[in-house]
This record gives structure tokens, C-alpha cells and sequence, in this order.
């Protein structure tokens, strides 16, 4: 019976953390973080109108993160706050903005009022406390600020677990064990699903903890970060060292092809495919077993890759593959036979070839020679304490052979099979049957078990130990747990439902096109979300539309869902985003009697490839096309009616969306007499439709005078109009002159004194901001000599 030495494999290797690369589109064209969903909720307010108003000025900007054009947008944001206070889709675009350019302490302010507006918000509750405790000096600082946080009666429970959490990492950097495992505890009784609590529960158990404790802790913490090799070795090797070898196979497994996975194929330790190759035998998966050794043996320069190949010929001599396995014993021979001077060699390797000529090449005297060597030089050492009891035994000394080995009966099997052979073969059956009883844990896989149950049918004893309480609790607790989750990535399109809807797949010119992302867990385990969690809820949206002509924007659009770090069995997350800006809507407005056919394609947790392109993540997936119709305006004589009837009525949606449809027909028939579009409208009144225009303008609705301006921008303003919009810079509602400014700055250079003059009466910071930024957008043109408006689609 050939035998081997196995030394235990790191259980402490830390990848780098999978990346999954988010695609972000230019500054502020979409949202990092997504605040309370608007699923359901009535007709944009103002508020949320001027963002996104926003949003689609930043989606045409060429330069994402700086300049006058980012400064405008910026001021649009803070116009929709000022509006909303409450409005914490807005705060959330303006700390991305900040981000972006740099600016840290307005950044943070801008954290603190999204999570005011959406104290619910945990993603960005957690940026902003990390930003916060980086602006403080000392731990001690640090823990107390996070006290007076957790002191605040008003915090929500989630809120409550983020705050714990960050105390129980800072009490692990003043080395406090206890009080770091309380806060983890306490974190985890706030928020039972926040994934990091759970791992610090597990990572800060007492020295002493028992083992059904511990794995408990463990089991529950992988619950949650079933993403993290780390974790999923450690539990595989608390299962290992127990004993439960076949038991530890999926963890190790998973644990070793996260690792891969990050790291690249070659990157697991030879030591932790050792033990995943027992893991592995043991649960009756031979081949594998011995895959992974011959992944580990391959390693030339690695001193493990000895230990590899005498596990693999042990291996294959098991399975009755003994051409194979002779292969690598004349392997293993010739290296060590290359050990002439073994007072010369590593101690490592004169050690490994006396085991070699202990087990799997016989050669007595060799062994005895080399083992004597590597024990003058390391006589501490167990594992050479081991080979050299096995060459005095093999040479016949069985007196040395027991004084050397019986330190180590009690929990070295390889020692305790040996003076247990000892004894049977001098006939003491009883004394072997003490030995075999006194070990501590037995194996239950590999050589060391082989061996072990050929010497217990030789005295009778049983052929295994009975399981002990320990391992039946052990057993017990593994039975609960979902093993599921180790395999997620292959269910989640069963257990995770994602889909992308709109509200009304046909809608009018003037309508925004608000789509619904949801987020539905089928599963019986929590689902953790984020770039380090089971699934990244971002989307990736690209856009076909056929109208006049095809047109196509892949890849314009990411939302992205991250007010969540899991989700429950059977919970729901959603949030609605207006879809067209930038190249949508900018089509849309100028081809109001055209059918538009839209195709969205969405792909979910998406990926970079190394060509740049974009595909699927690991566990991502392509959803289904969605198809809607942007419709052509009903401009007969009953509908023309209809939507001035509409501009004349009361104040609200409809109102809104008559004066923005008007405001496209009347600039679409511009361009037509003007022979700039391919295909011919049908005429419209248009100089009733500039009227009713005219007239929003001079209205005492502040509301509809913004909402008339900002329609005006697509069309061609005569000196009338001019003259009111004038006056509407002078309007005593901020709004309003924000607004005008925009309107008058479209007459560029010959704009530039009527701005000026508003300058110097403008009392409002935020208005005088987007004056100074259309002056500098019209000085800018004027030195590169090209224009300030956009062409036409």
C-alpha cells in the first residue's frame, strides 16, 4: 500500500474581488444611484421635469465631466431641488456630477440630502458614511461619531446595520475581537440580510467557538457572499479538517473556481487543489480528482507539485489506470534520484524523496539514509519526525520506529497506522486497537483512510469510527442549509425575475416615455445585489427607432438599481426612468407627425469584453425586445380642436403636453416650408398654434409660462415672440427667467448685450449661473466660428 504526505491547504488566499464593469453613459445620463421609485405615481412634477430636462442636455454634451455645458446642467439640478426638496433622484445626479469633477466636500453635502430625501436609500447611506469617517483623523474619532449616528432616534434599521457594521470594521483595527463581534451581531439583528455583517459575524468568532457554531456562522455568512472565494474555502476546510470530506467538495469547488475566475485559470494554490482532489475522491468524483492533480502536478517550480504527483499515482492506481500511474513514479524516481548529497539538499526535498522511497518506490535503506539526514537538520519538524519512524520501520527497527512515532499517534494517521501495524504484526492486537481509537479525527478519504482500513480488519476492529455528536450536529446544520446558492448562477434566470415594461406602449408626441425596471426574487434564498454581489442590477439599454428613416443608439442608457443589498424571497424592486432624452427625445420633438416604431433591447448585468464590446455578464442575460409606438399627432381638424381646447383648460398634464405639441407641429412645419424635411406634413393653423403659444407666455400660471419656453427652443421665434419672451426674462418667478435666458441665448452672438444687460439685474445666483454659462457658450462659438444650436436629426 503506497502512502503520501498531505499538508493542509491555505485557507486564507484573497482573490480580487469579480469584476463586473458597469457601462456609464456621458455625465449625468443616467443615475448611479436610484432613489424611490416613481412605479405607479401620477404625471411628472416640474421638479422631476426640469431633471430630466437635465439629464437630456447632459446626454448631448461631448465632454462628460466638465466645462460651461456641465455647469448648466448642474444648474438645472439644483433648479429641480430647489423646486423638491424631496427630489432625491436629483441629489443623486448632482453627487455624481461632483464626483466626477472632483469636488469631495460639495459631493458629500449633496449624499447628505438624497439620504435625507430617501432615508431608505442604503446604497448611498453607505457612501455617505465612508465618506464621512475618511474626513476623520483617528479611530477613536471615527467610533464616536458613529455613536452619535446610532444615538439618533430617527435612524431606520437598515440605516441602524451600516452604522453597526462600520463600527464592528473599526473595532477590528483596535484589535477588539469581542466588541467588533458584538456590533456584527447587532448589525445582523437590524438588518439579517446585510452581507457584510454576516461575514464579520463569522470572521470574528472567538478562538474557542464550537465547531457547530462555527459553521453555523459560516453557512450563514456564505448566505450572503456566496460571490467570495475566500469564504467558500474557509467553510469548505472547517468541513475538510472535520472530517466531512465529500461534504466539503462544493464548497472547495466553488471556492477554487471563483478564484479562477478572478484570477485566471492558473492562479488556485497547488495546496488547494490538493485538498479540493481529496474532497473530490471522497465524493466519488475520480475524474475530477484527478483533474485537479494533474492541474497541480504540472507545477514544476511549485515544492507542492511533489506532494501532487504522489497523490495523483496513488490516485490512479485506485482506478486501475497503472500505466498512467507508473508514468509518474519513473517521474518522481528520477527527480530524486538527482538527491546524491542530501547534506546539500532542501531539507523539503530530502524529506519528500524518503517518503517517496517509504510508500510509493520501496527502497528501505534509501529512505532510512535520506530521513536520517532531513532529521539532523529539522528533528521538530512532524512531518519528518513521520518519514523517518516509517524508514526505521521499513528497515525493521520497530523499537526506534515506536519511540519516534508516538508523539504522533494521536493525530497523524499515517504514525498511528504504522505502530498500530506494528503491534498486530507482533501480535498485540489490543495495543493496535488503543492506537486506532486514540486518533483524532480519522480520515474518511485518501491514503491515509485506505490505509487505516486495511489495519483495522486486521485486528478486528470496526472499519470506520463511529460519528461523533459533533459531527452529527456538524451534519445537521449542513442539512439546512440551501446548497442551492452555491450553484446560483445556473437558476437565476428562474429565480430572478427581470423585466423592462412601459406604462403605455403607444404614446402621443408630447408624452414622456417612462419605463418600469423590476426586480422579482422567485428564489427561497436572498438574492444580494451590487458589482460584489450575486447579480449587478444594471441594465444596458440600446435603441432602434424606425421613422423617416432607421436610426440606432446602442448602448445610450444604463439604469441601475442600488437602493437594495439583497433582496428577500418573494421581494420586489423597481424604479421608473423617463427614456427619452438626449437622441430620443430630440427625434421625437421634431417629427411629431411621424410614426416612430421604437425597439428597446436591454441587456442585464452587463459586461465588457476585452474588444470593448458589451455582452451578458456571467449572470446576465438579454431580455425579451420591447416594442412601443411613439404615434403620429392627430392633426385633423377635431383633434387641432381638441388640443387647443386643452391649452385653453385648466392648469396640469394636459395643459403641459398641449402647449409642448403645439410648439412641435408649429417648428415641424417650419422646416417643411423651409424644405428641410424629407417627408411632407400635413398642414396645420399655424399661426393659431403661435397664439395659443404667445398667449402661455403672458399666462399667470408661472408653470405653463416655463413649459411654453422650454417648447419654444425647437421652434423659429419671430420678433413678437421675442418681445415676450423678453419680458418673460423679467418675471418676478426665478423659473420663469431661468427659462427665458435659455430661449433668448439661442439668438447667439446677437444675444450676447441683451444677456449681459439681464446680468446686471438678475437677482437670483442660481439664474445668473446659466447666463454667465450661455454668455461663455456664445463667446466659445464665436472663436471656433461654428454654431451654438444642434442640427436637425
Amino acid at each position: 500500500m503506497c502512502l503520501l504526505n498531505l499538508q493542509r491547504a491555505s485557507s486564507t488566499f484573497q482573490p480580487p474581488r469579480l469584476a463586473r464593469v458597469v457601462w456609464l453613459h456621458a455625465l449625468l445620463g443616467v443615475c448611479l444611484f436610484n432613489a424611490a421609485a416613481r412605479a405607479g405615481r401620477g404625471p411628472l412634477t416640474t421638479a422631476e421635469w426640469v431633471m430630466d430636462l437635465a439629464r437630456d442636455q447632459a446626454a448631448q454634451m461631448r465632454d462628460s465631466s466638465k466645462g460651461v455645458d456641465a455647469r448648466e446642467v448642474e444648474a438645472l439640478l439644483i433648479a429641480s431641488v430647489r423646486l423638491d426638496p424631496g427630489l432625491a433622484d436629483a441629489y443623486a445626479l448632482l453627487y455624481e456630477y461632483d464626483t466626477l469633477v472632483g469636488n469631495d466636500a460639495s459631493a458629500t453635502a449633496r449624499l447628505e440630502a438624497l439620504t435625507a430625501a430617501d432615508p431608505r436609500h442604503v446604497g448611498a447611506f453607505g457612501r455617505l458614511l465612508d465618506r464621512k469617517l475618511a474626513g476623520l483623523q483617528t479611530v477613536e474619532k471615527r467610533i464616536a461619531w458613529l455613536e452619535s449616528l446610532l444615538a439618533m432616534p430617527d435612524q431606520t434599521a437598515a440605516r441602524r446595520a451600516l452604522i453597526l457594521e462600520r463600527l464592528a470594521v473599526l473595532s477590528l483595527q483596535r484589535m477588539d475581537h469581542a466588541k467588533a463581534r458584538d456590533y456584527a451581531d447587532r448589525a445582523l439583528s437590524a438588518d439579517p440580510l446585510l452581507p457584510e455583517a454576516a461575514l464579520l459575524a463569522f470572521h470574528t468568532q472567538p478562538a474557542d467557538t464550537a465547531l457547530p457554531d462555527r459553521l453555523h456562522a459560516g453557512l450563514s455568512a456564505l448566505r450572503l457572499n456566496c460571490t467570495n472565494a475566500e469564504l467558500c474555502w474557509q467553510v469548505g476546510m472547517l468541513l475538510f479538517d472535520t472530517g466531512l470530506t465529500a461534504e466539503a467538495e462544493p464548497f472547495l469547488s466553488r471556492g477554487i473556481n471563483l478564484h479562477k475566475s478572478a484570477s485566471g485559470p492558473n492562479a488556485a494554490p497547488t495546496a488547494s487543489l490538493i485538498s479540493l482532489a481529496l474532497a473530490q475522491w471522497a465524493g466519488d468524483h475520480g475524474d475530477a480528482a484527478i483533474g485537479s492533480l494533474r492541474e497541480a502536478a504540472d507545477r514544476r517550480d511549485d515544492p507542492q507539485a511533489i506532494e501532487s504527483n504522489m497523490l495523483l499515482c496513488w490516485m490512479l492506481r485506485e482506478s486501475k489506470r497503472l500505466g498512467e500511474a507508473e508514468v509518474i513514479k519513473h517521474k518522481l524516481a528520477d527527480r530524486f534520484a538527482q538527491v546524491r548529497d542530501p547534506a546539500a539538499a532542501p531539507i523539503a526535498e530530502i524529506a519528500q524523496a524518503a517518503w517517496f522511497h517509504c510508500t510509493l518506490d520501496v527502497l528501505p535503506q534509501r529512505a532510512l539514509a535520506l530521513a536520517s539526514a532531513a532529521s539532523e537538520r529539522a528533528n521538530t519538524d512532524e512531518f519528518v519526525r513521520r518519514v523517518l519512524g516509517w524508514a526505521q520501520w521499513r528497515n525493521s527497527n520497530t523499537s526506534d520506529a515506536l519511540q519516534t512515532l508516538s508523539a504522533l499517534v494521536g493525530h497523524d494517521p499515517f504514525a498511528a497506522y504504522a505502530v498500530a501495524k506494528i503491534h498486530a504484526d507482533a501480535g498485540d492486537v489490543a495495543a493496535a486497537a488503543r492506537v486506532l481509537e486514540s486518533l483524532t479525527p480519522a480520515p474518511r478519504n485518501g491514503p491515509a483512510q485506505a490505509l487505516l482500513a486495511e489495519i483495522r480488519d486486521q485486528v478486528g476492529s470496526a472499519s470506520t469510527q463511529p460519528t461523533s455528536a459533533a459531527h452529527d450536529a456538524l451534519l445537521s446544520i449542513l442539512g439546512g442549509f440551501d446548497a442551492a446558492i452555491l450553484t446560483y448562477e445556473s437558476d437565476l434566470p428562474r429565480s430572478l425575475d427581470v423585466t423592462v415594461d412601459l406604462e403605455e406602449k403607444n404614446l402621443n408626441p408630447a408624452q414622456p416615455w417612462r419605463a418600469n425596471f423590476t426586480l422579482v426574487n422567485r428564489a427561497k434564498y436572498p438574492i444580494t445585489l451590487g458589482e460584489d454581489g450575486m447579480v449587478n442590477p444594471a441594465f444596458l439599454l440600446s435603441f432602434k427607432i424606425d421613422g423617416d428613416r432607421p436610426r440606432e443608439w446602442p448602448h445610450l442608457q444604463t439604469v441601475t438599481l442600488d437602493r437594495r443589498r439583497a433582496l428577500a424571497p418573494g421581494e420586489k424592486l423597481q424604479l421608473q426612468r423617463t427614456l427619452d432624452v438626449g437622441p430620443l427625445r430630440r427625434l421625437s420633438r421634431m417629427s411629431p407627425q411621424q410614426l416612430l416604431r421604437i425597439q428597446l433591447d436591454a441587456i442585464f448585468d452587463p459586461a465588457q469584453t476585452a474588444e470593448g464590446g458589451w455582452t451578458p455578464g456571467p449572470t446576465g442575460r438579454r431580455l425579451n425586445t420591447l416594442y412601443f409606438n411613439r404615434l403620429p399627432a392627430n392633426v385633423s381638424r377635431e383633434g387641432m380642436n381638441a388640443t387647443f381646447a386643452s391649452v385653453a383648460g385648466p392648469g396640469g398634464e394636459r395643459q403641459f403636453d398641449a402647449i409642448e405639441l403645439l410648439a412641435q407641429l408649429l417648428s415641424e412645419s417650419q422646416r417643411a416650408g423651409l424644405g428641410q424635411l424629407k417627408y411632407a406634413p400635413e398642414a396645420i393653423p399655424a399661426d393659431r398654434a403661435l397664439h395659443a403659444i404667445r398667449a402661455a407666455l403672458t399666462s399667470e400660471s408661472w408653470e405653463l409660462r416655463v413649459r411654453a419656453l422650454e417648447a419654444l427652443q425647437i421652434a423659429g421665434l419671430d420678433a413678437q415672440t421675442l418681445r415676450l419672451v423678453a419680458a418673460c426674462a423679467k418675471h418676478e418667478n426665478w423659473l420663469v427667467r431661468l427659462f427665458a435666458v435659455r430661449l433668448i441665448a439661442r439668438g447667439g452672438a446677437d444675444a450676447r448685450e441683451q444677456l449681459l444687460t439681464l446680468t446686471g439685474i438678475e437677482t437670483d445666483e442660481l439664474v445668473r449661473t446659466v447666463i454667465r454659462c450661455r454668455i461663455e457658450q456664445i463667446d466659445q462659438a464665436a472663436a471656433a466660428k461654428t454654431p451654438t444650436t444642434n442640427p436637425a436629426p
